[in-house]
């Protein structure tokens, strides 16, 4: 429960060449070795990464390769950008500029295109899905809807004060487990309490888009008793 299943992992590039341009130290292969490792020992584990079109030398090949790791990784969130050049770099020293500015942008767009398609896919698949979520609080855009995170970094929109509630531990401990919640659950609102920012709450996704989970508060729970339910799953 200590470890968030979120990371920032910049490739900056999908081809092994534009890496050792860049003296990045690694390579596509290695790269994704260490992808399936992240997933192999955290299961469900949301990866973000930064990306660079057009940098010098960069070919169609090497450009190709990036959109082809792009869809390959499927990322929960990228920060994407065309190459320009800054002075006092070793790029800016040792390299030519040579991919005209027009390209960079095409290509830019073919990488932005790749991650969306990938980002909306994974969205549908999110909904239906229980998330624990640590409470922000009010939404910026709508008092009357609170935000929070879920320990991917994905953000949560939910009525604080919904109709139904769970206040059974065996109702909560079924979803964590992974069975949906039973219709006759004790939804008494007598026994609910307002939810506290910086409180963990277990939320179902409703709707779902790259940026953001439209979820259904179904309980206020702890981390710790969140960690144990889930590990006698």
């Amino acid at each position: 429960p200590n470890i968030c299943k979120s990371i920032h992992l910049p490739a900056q590039s999908g081809s092994s060449n534009v890496l050792k341009l860049m003296r990045r130290g690694y390579t596509r292969e290695a790269y994704l070795d260490l992808v399936k490792r992240i997933y192999t020992m955290l299961p469900g584990a949301e990866l973000s990464s930064d990306f660079i079109s057009g940098f010098c030398g960069e070919t169609d090949d090497d450009h190709k390769q990036t959109v082809s790791l792009m869809k390959k990784v499927g990322y929960a969130q990228a920060f994407m950008f065309a190459y320009s050049q800054r002075e006092k770099t070793h790029a800016h020293r040792k390299l030519e500029d040579n991919v005209p500015n027009e390209l960079k942008l095409q290509r830019l767009q073919e990488v932005i295109s790749a991650y969306r398609s990938g980002a909306e896919e994974a969205a549908r698949n999110q909904i239906g899905k229980y998330h624990l979520v640590l409470v922000e609080g009010p939404s910026k855009k709508n008092e009357k809807v609170w935000q929070g995170k879920t320990d991917g970094l994905r953000r949560c929109m939910f009525d604080p004060q919904p109709q139904n509630f769970i206040n059974e531990p065996s109702e909560l401990e079924r979803i964590i487990n992974g069975q949906n919640h039973t219709n006759d659950a004790d939804t008494n609102p007598n026994k609910r309490r307002p939810v506290g920012i910086g409180e963990y709450v277990l939320v179902q996704v409703t709707e779902a888009t790259p940026s953001t989970l439209y979820t259904n508060l179904l309980a206020i729970t702890t981390l710790s008793t969140y960690a144990t339910l889930s590990a006698n799953a």
